[in-house]
C-alpha cells in the first residue's frame, strides 16, 4: 500500500473511532446536564475527570510507546505487547487503589465520592482496551478499534436514554457507563488474539529495570500533558463546587469535541512519521509540515463559529436560558483551539524525532504555571480566570514546541497564505455577523464552504491536493 493510501487508510478508521468516541462522550454529557441538573452534571464531570487522571498514570504512556516500538517492528508485535503488559498492568491496579483513596484526602460532596468509586473501575477495563488498541495502530490496523467503539458506545447511548427518562439515580448510569467498558475490553482481547494468533498469553517480568528510563518519560509526559490541560477542572472542583464545574465543562466538553480532529490526525500520522524519521528525513519533514498547515487552517472557522455564536450553541445544545454563563468560557477556548490545533504537529514531530523528554521537561513546567496562576484567578475571577489561565498555559506550550524543534526546518513551514486565510476568515465573519446581520444557521454554513473553497484552491498546492484527495499509486 503506498503512503497516501495508509495515511486515509488510518485517517478513516482513526476518525472513524475517534468521532464515534467523542460523540457518544459528547451525547452522554449533554443528556445527563439535560437530564439531571447543572449540579448532578457538575458531580459526574467532577468525578470523571478525576478518575481520568488516575486512567493517565495507568497509561503511563505506554500506548504511545507501544504504538511506535510497534510500527518499527511489526513481525515482534507479539513480543512487544508481552513486554509491557506487566507494567501495564501494575499501573492500572495501582491506579484504582489510588482512585479509591482520593475522597479520604480531598474535600468534595457525597455524591461525587460515590461516583468517583464507580468510574474507577473505568481504570481497569479503558487503560487495558487502549493498550490493544495501541497495538492495532503500530500494525496499521485501525479497523478492530472502530468496530469495537462502535459497538460499546452506541450500547451506551441507548443505556442513557433509558436510564434518563426512567429517572434513575445517576449511580445506576455510571455502572452503566461501566459495564460498556468491560465489554469493550473482552472484545479488543478477543480480536487481538484472532489477529497474532498466539497460543498462549505470558506474564514475565524479566528486563523490566531496563526499559523504565523511556516508560517513565512516556508516562510523565501523558500525566503532566493532560494534568495541565484539565488541572482548572479539578482546582474549580475543590475551591468553587460543582455548580461552577457544571457550566465550565458545558464549554469545556464542547472544546474536548472539536479536539477530536487534531487526535485523528496525529493517530494517523505517529506511525508513518515514526518511519520516515529513520529512514527519509526528507519526508519526514514534508509530512510534518503538511500537518501542520492543515491543522492551522481548520482551526480558523471552527474557532470563528464558537467565538461568535457562543450563545446560541450553547442554547441549542444545553436547552435555552440554561448553561448561558458558558457562553463567555466557550470564546475563550475557541482562541484555545487554534492555539492547540497548530501547536500538533512540533510537538509530534518531538515524540517522532526521540526528544520525548523536551515534551516532558515543557509540560512539567506548564503543570507548575497553571497550577500557580489558577491559584490566584480561579478565587477571584471563578470559571472565567480558569479559562484564561487555560488559555496562556496552552499559549507558551505551543510557542515551546515551536522552538524546541531546530529552528530553520520550522520556520518554513509558515508563509503568507496562513496570515491571508487568518485575515480572510477573521473578516469574513465578521461581515456576516455584524454587516448583514445573517442567521447564526446560514453564516455557519458560509463560513464552512468559504474555508473548504480556500483551503483546497489556495491553501494546498498541487502536489499536496494530489497527495490527500486523489488515489494513486505513490506521491510522495
Amino acid at each position: 500500500m503506498s503512503i497516501a493510501n495508509r495515511i486515509r487508510f488510518n485517517s478513516f478508521f482513526s476518525l472513524s473511532s475517534s468521532v464515534i468516541r467523542l460523540l457518544t462522550s459528547f451525547i452522554f454529557f449533554i443528556g445527563i446536564a439535560r437530564f439531571y441538573g447543572i449540579e448532578v452534571f457538575g458531580s459526574f464531570t467532577a468525578a470523571h475527570t478525576l478518575t481520568l487522571m488516575f486512567l493517565y498514570l495507568a497509561d503511563f504512556g505506554l500506548d504511545i510507546l507501544l504504538t511506535i516500538e510497534v510500527a518499527r517492528s511489526k513481525e515482534n508485535a507479539s513480543k512487544i505487547l508481552e513486554k509491557y503488559f506487566p507494567i501495564k498492568l501494575i499501573l492500572s491496579v495501582a491506579a484504582l487503589a489510588g482512585a479509591w483513596l482520593l475522597p479520604l484526602f480531598e474535600d468534595m460532596s457525597n455524591l461525587t465520592r460515590i461516583l468517583i468509586f464507580i468510574l474507577s473501575f473505568n481504570i481497569i477495563f479503558t487503560s487495558l482496551t487502549t493498550y490493544f488498541f495501541a497495538l492495532f495502530k503500530g500494525i496499521e490496523q485501525f479497523q478492530h478499534e472502530t468496530k469495537i467503539s462502535l459497538i460499546i458506545n452506541l450500547s451506551l447511548i441507548a443505556l442513557l436514554i433509558l436510564c434518563g427518562f426512567l429517572q434513575v439515580e445517576i449511580q445506576y448510569l455510571a455502572l452503566a457507563f461501566i459495564l460498556s467498558r468491560a465489554v469493550g475490553l473482552a472484545l479488543a482481547f478477543y480480536n487481538l488474539n484472532k489477529t497474532l494468533h498466539f497460543n498462549h498469553f505470558r506474564l514475565s517480568f524479566k528486563g523490566l529495570r531496563s526499559q523504565w528510563k523511556i516508560i517513565t518519560v512516556f508516562g510523565l509526559h501523558l500525566i503532566l500533558g493532560n494534568l495541565y490541560f484539565q488541572l482548572d477542572t479539578i482546582l474549580l472542583s475543590i475551591w468553587k463546587g460543582d455548580l461552577e464545574v457544571g457550566i465550565y465543562q458545558a464549554a469545556f466538553k464542547l472544546i474536548m469535541f472539536t479536539l477530536i480532529i487534531p487526535d485523528v490526525m496525529i493517530n494517523a500520522m505517529l506511525p508513518v512519521l515514526s518511519n520516515y524519521y529513520s529512514e527519509n528525513k526528507e519526508k519526514w519533514l514534508m509530512l510534518a509540515k503538511l500537518l501542520n498547515k492543515t491543522l492551522f487552517m481548520i482551526s480558523i472557522p471552527i474557532a470563528l463559529i464558537l467565538f461568535s455564536y457562543a450563545e446560541q450553541i450553547i442554547s441549542l445544545l444545553y436547552g435555552k436560558g440554561r448553561f448561558i454563563e458558558a457562553a463567555t468560557v466557550l470564546r475563550i477556548f475557541a482562541v484555545t483551539i487554534v492555539i492547540r490545533y497548530s501547536a500538533e504537529a512540533f510537538a509530534l514531530m518531538l515524540t517522532t524525532s526521540h526528544r520525548q523528554f523536551s515534551r516532558v521537561v515543557i509540560v512539567a513546567v506548564a503543570v507548575t504555571m497553571n497550577f500557580s496562576l489558577n491559584s490566584y484567578a480561579i478565587p477571584k475571577y471563578g470559571i472565567v480566570g480558569a479559562a484564561v489561565v487555560s488559555l496562556i498555559t496552552n499559549l507558551i506550550v505551543g510557542i515551546s514546541y515551536f522552538f524546541t524543534n531546530h529552528f530553520r526546518d520550522v520556520v518554513k513551514f509558515f508563509n503568507i497564505k496562513f496570515i491571508v486565510f487568518f485575515g480572510g476568515t477573521i473578516a469574513f465573519g465578521f461581515i456576516l455577523n455584524n454587516v448583514l446581520a445573517l442567521n447564526w444557521i446560514i453564516a455557519l454554513g458560509l463560513i464552512t464552504i468559504f474555508s473548504c473553497f480556500f483551503i483546497y484552491f489556495i491553501g494546498y498546492n498541487s502536489k499536496e491536493r494530489n497527495l490527500i484527495f486523489t488515489w494513486q499509486k505513490e506521491i510522495i
